[in-house]
């Protein structure tokens, strides 16, 4: 008898601990359940999250903390994060926004862009950039002065003068083609050698 409730016992063990996992959240659910976490977020990120769900979306990634879309317009990622607010500062609020491309940055190319800014990072393999910022107008212009860097069109130094410019005429409500959008292609950038 014992030989029989044993392996029975084990079986049914066994099959408890087996569940179906749950299916994906749809859109809706995503949605509903990226606002549910950033309603108790910092008000510039609560605000930063919403404006971006209603640009691109439900998020793919949902933390207590972090918000992440994946591949989505000309980005490869899209993170929204929750940081204190703080006050006006030069760029007007916390950085809780960033934004990746897929773009080759070639070794010799680097230094320039961090001399830029240091709201740029590239990755290890030079394959993705990324801005962080507190809008993505501004992240535009970021990266559209980093496309310029890398072709060789404007120094560090020009790019930072340019930026500060239509910084300026934003502020006096006027607009600039380098906050629309992009003005190249990321994914037509040749890969960087491999060294």
């Amino acid at each position: 008898m014992r030989h029989f409730i044993l392996p029975t016992l084990l079986a049914g063990l066994l099959c408890a601990c087996t569940t179906t996992p749950a299916g994906p959240l749809d859109a809706e659910a995503r949605f509903d359940e990226a606002l549910s976490v950033a309603a108790s977020w910092h008000s510039q990120s609560k605000a930063m999250a919403k404006k971006v769900m209603e640009e691109y979306g439900p998020p793919d990634q949902i933390l207590s903390d972090l918000l992440v879309w994946n591949s989505i317009g000309p980005w490869r990622k899209i993170a929204v994060w929750d940081t204190e607010d703080y006050g006006f500062s030069d760029r007007g609020g916390p950085d809780t926004l960033e934004q990746t491309l897929s773009y080759a940055v070639p070794r010799d190319k680097r230094k320039d862009l961090a001399d830029f800014s240091d709201e740029i990072s590239v990755s290890k393999e030079g394959d993705e950039v990324s801005v962080r910022g507190n809008s993505e107008a501004l992240n535009f212009l970021v990266l559209n002065l980093a496309h310029e860097i890398v072709q060789g069109a404007k120094d560090p130094a020009d790019a930072r003068l340019f930026y500060d410019r239509v910084c300026q005429l934003s502020q006096a409500g006027k607009s600039s083609p380098y906050t629309q959008g992009l003005l190249f292609s990321p994914r037509e950038q040749p890969l960087p050698p491999q060294l």
